[in-house]
């Protein structure tokens, strides 16, 4: 798996892209709190 990877840069692109699409749309679902207590 890794040396197809290695072997097609594009797919490493798209790969990196989605995984930090899928961080921000997680981070930004996050509910918070407006004051929260610490």
């Amino acid at each position: 798996m890794y040396r197809r990877l290695l072997d097609n840069p594009i797919l490493v692109n798209l790969t990196f892209l989605l995984v930090i699409l899928a961080g921000w749309f997680s981070y930004t679902g996050m509910p918070r709190e407006q004051d929260p207590s610490v």
